[in-house]
């Protein structure tokens, strides 16, 4: 008896944890779609589109909230390398 507990309760944290992860994986497409945007919108910026400025500031904003999310949960390695990816990725085409 104990051990069918035990089971079910480490299956309802795998599956805890796995939701978990996916809202991190989801987020970080979010992340990754709004960076490739900020870079797009900056590179329009450098070559003289100054409409894109309003874009540029609204995509940033929602880029800050994101990171927030992001850093509010625990992450995998893996995550976290990703997110370090499109974060130095955006650093890199922006400047």
């Amino acid at each position: 008896m104990r051990k069918k507990i035990f089971l079910a309760l480490v299956a309802m944290a795998s599956l805890t944890l796995t939701s978990c992860q996916n809202k991190i994986d989801r987020a970080l497409d979010k992340y990754e779609d709004l960076a490739d945007k900020c870079i797009e919108a900056n590179k329009a910026i450098k070559n003289g589109d100054l409409e894109k400025t309003a874009e540029f500031s609204g995509i940033a904003d929602e880029c800050k909230e994101l990171e927030k999310e992001l850093n509010e949960d625990e992450m995998t390695p893996e995550q976290k390398k990703r997110y370090q990816e499109i974060s130095l990725k955006v650093i890199k085409e922006s400047f």
